[in-house]
């Protein structure tokens, strides 16, 4: 794997725009508040991510829906009537974090809103696997970061502003 593709510059409450296409059969996503540190061996260790996925072309191992495109991975899915185009053709996603209020936007749905420190929240983190992570969504301001998950994925026309 190359290796993700990470801001030099942090952001703390943010909206995200970027334009995606993955190969067949590929996996990606798009991570915020990653802190690049010794003790933390990749960005999702940190950093909570959008999934970017070829939902129909997985060959690997059976996922959960919070692991499909637009979700926010192994916490909060997206529904199975989300609108992703075929693969090889652009999609459109949306983050927006403002002071742990998250939204997810797919194709101009919004496909994901929960709230950080929630009680559903809290729920669906103690049987996430993230509780492995000690640093995983501890940092309120931080990169953003396209993940190299091994397969080929495109970005563009990124836009990010602070909110």
């Amino acid at each position: 794997m190359g290796g993700s593709l990470t801001t030099t510059r942090s952001f703390g409450n943010f909206e995200l725009s970027v334009d995606w296409k993955i190969s067949p059969g590929g996996n990606s996503g798009i991570l915020y508040h990653v802190v690049e540190s010794p003790e933390y061996g990749h960005d999702y260790e940190t950093g909570p991510e959008y999934q970017v996925m070829d939902d129909g072309g997985w060959t690997g191992d059976k996922l959960k829906p919070a692991q499909l495109a637009g979700s926010n991975y192994d916490m909060f899915e997206a529904p199975a009537t989300k609108k992703v185009m075929p693969v090889g053709e652009w999609n459109n996603s949306k983050i927006i974090y403002n002071n742990g209020h998250v939204e997810h936007w797919l194709n101009g749905e919004k496909v994901v809103e929960f709230e950080e420190g929630s009680e559903e929240y809290n729920n669906r983190y103690q049987s996430s696997k993230w509780v492995e992570y000690p640093g995983w969504n501890k940092f309120k301001e931080g990169a953003i970061s396209l993940q190299d998950h091994g397969a080929p994925v495109y970005y563009r026309t990124i836009k990010i502003k602070s909110l």
